[in-house]
């Protein structure tokens, strides 16, 4: 789990999502609410979303019409609802077509005779912008604001037997970009990476030490990082100056989460190298920020 890139967004979990406005509002809408509605962390529901529906229901009560509903008005009808932070914002999308012209090779049956052509293409670019902001109902502060910009592009020509992409898909997918862009922002998120296991015998004088390393390697490689560990652990015990089983058991304690025994055996690992080890230097530099992230992802957590 990662800490949310915008930490006060996450001090607010009373909420409700007044209609974004924009060419793309009625998009970004429904959008917003199913993220902040999906977001579940230790198996509970992270935010708390208030039902739209009451709040229409509210200001047609009172003859108000959301779409012209200033700030003031808003916090005014969030406090009557119940929420503690009300989302908001605006989001235009727009594509447009740019025509040109690729030159071709053409050439006979025989080969012997080429010349130039020109061919016709479509270009189509595709952007959005969705400006969400989070407003603190208590306090009318703005406790989240971002513009999240996004672009794609498309293009064929007449000589292409590929389909060019539809304006619907180029902005559905600089949409999806966006959204995804705005669950970082506001909420711990997950996050999948790829860490390397060292496989180099070097520095290993016991040959069950040897096998041990290379025993581990292959059930990591096989999904089973557990008895990789447990077995690694051993051939660590006898060989504790092997750079490879060293670097190997600070894998294992940061994938346990146990991220400063992680940080001092990858520092351990580098005070056996002679010369920087990159490996070793992306270790470091990750578990550091590891250590700094759980801090802030325990605030988070539990506000």
């Amino acid at each position: 789990m990662m800490p949310a890139k915008s930490p006060d967004a996450t001090k607010l979990r009373r909420v409700i999502v007044f209609p974004f406005q924009g060419n793309y509002g009625k998009n970004a809408t429904p959008a917003v609410e199913n993220v902040l509605s999906s977001v579940y962390i230790s198996g509970e529901r992270y935010f708390t979303l208030l039902d739209r529906e009451n709040l229409n229901k509210l200001m047609k009560e009172q003859k108000f019409q959301m779409s012209a509903a200033d700030m003031d008005t808003i916090v005014r009808f969030g406090k009557l609802i119940g929420a503690e932070g009300i989302y908001t914002g605006t989001a235009n999308s727009k594509v447009d077509g740019n025509r040109y012209f690729e030159q071709r090779t053409r050439c006979s049956k025989s080969g012997k005779s080429c010349w130039e052509v020109k061919v016709a293409c479509l270009r189509k670019t595709a952007e959005l912008v969705l400006e969400p902001k989070l407003v603190n109902v208590s306090t009318s502060e703005i406790m989240y604001a971002d513009s999240i910009m996004r672009k794609a592009e498309d293009s064929k020509c007449d000589d292409d037997s590929y389909a060019l992409m539809s304006d619907n898909e180029l902005k559905n997918k600089v949409f999806t970009e966006a959204i995804d862009e705005f669950r970082k922002n506001v909420a711990p998120y997950g996050l999948t990476m790829k860490l390397e296991i060292m496989t180099d015998t070097d520095g290993i004088t016991d040959n069950e030490a040897r096998n041990m390393l290379k025993v581990g390697v292959e059930f990591a490689e096989a999904g089973r990082i557990d008895r990789a560990c447990d077995i690694w652990s051993h051939g660590y015990t006898a060989n504790p100056s092997s750079l490879s089983l060293t670097y190997n058991m600070g894998l294992c304690q940061e994938v346990s989460g146990n991220f400063s025994e992680a940080l001092g055996l990858y520092q351990k690992a580098d005070s056996l190298t002679s010369k920087p080890n990159k490996m070793i230097g992306l270790a470091l530099t990750r578990v550091s920020e590891m250590m700094q992230n759980s801090n802030a992802l325990m605030e988070q957590m539990h506000p």
